[in-house]
């Protein structure tokens, strides 16, 4: 059931969380991309996952961990920031360019690290680098000793 906020907005409770994700696990999208998910993951023996935006937040959908002793951990469903993360800047890269902007204007970008774009010039910069190569790589942007590489999933229509 959603619950209230002070701020008078509602939020999805932990009893809706719950039944919505016992539903994505079995029927959803979750469901659909384990398989690629977690050959990726043995493929590479590095995390592996698939992102999404979902209401203009970067949000993992799905999450297979690397087996080694040594990663980065953290849940599924936890959203990265447009700024620094490899997901987060492909995602925000394929976005409608000029609402992007227009987000930049009104959005402090926080600095997770000092590899962290906070200049809205550059970050728009390094959007259309990544959509002339075609993937997204992020080192030590969002966590000390963390790296990502992004691609895309497009559809038949290219988005």
């Amino acid at each position: 059931m959603p619950h209230r906020r002070r701020e008078h907005k509602y939020t999805r409770g932990i009893a809706g969380y719950l039944i919505g994700k016992s539903h994505e696990d079995h029927e959803g999208m979750a469901r659909f991309v384990k398989p690629y998910v977690t050959r990726l993951r043995d493929l590479t023996d590095e995390n592996a996952s698939f992102s999404m935006l979902v209401n203009g937040e970067t949000t993992q959908i799905y999450r297979e961990e690397s087996k080694q002793n040594i990663r980065l951990v953290g849940p599924s469903y936890a959203t990265r920031p447009i700024n620094a993360s490899a997901a987060g800047k492909l995602l925000a890269a394929y976005e409608e360019e000029e609402s992007m902007r227009r987000r930049l204007i009104t959005e402090t970008l926080t600095a997770y690290t000092q590899n962290t774009i906070t200049s809205p010039m550059k970050l728009l910069e390094e959007f259309a680098a990544i959509r002339g190569r075609g993937y997204s790589v992020s080192t030590e942007e969002f966590a000390p000793g963390s790296a990502g590489i992004a691609v895309p999933v497009m559809s038949r229509e290219g988005r």
